[in-house]
C-alpha cells in the first residue's frame, strides 16, 4: 500500500482528500449550547454512521463533503 501511495504521488495524483467529518464536528460545536448534550452526541454518532455508509456508494464522488455532512 505504501508503494502505491508513493507511485501515485510521483505521477502527480492528488492525495489530499477532504472528508465530511470536520464539518460535523464544527456543527457540533456550533450547537453544543443550544441542544441537550446527550442529543448532540446522538446526532453526531448518526452523522458519523451516515458518512461511513456514504463511502460505500458513489455519493462522495457527486457531492462535496459539506453537503454530505449537512445531510
Amino acid at each position: 500500500c505504501l508503494n502505491e501511495v508513493k507511485l501515485l504521488n510521483a505521477i502527480g495524483f492528488d492525495l489530499e482528500i477532504e472528508l465530511p467529518f470536520p464539518y460535523v464536528y464544527k456543527f457540533k460545536e456550533a450547537f453544543i449550547n443550544k441542544i441537550n448534550i446527550d442529543k448532540i452526541e446522538e446526532l453526531v454518532k448518526i452523522a458519523e454512521n451516515f458518512i461511513n455508509d456514504s463511502f460505500r456508494t458513489e455519493v462522495s464522488l457527486y457531492y462535496p463533503p459539506i453537503i454530505i455532512a449537512l445531510s
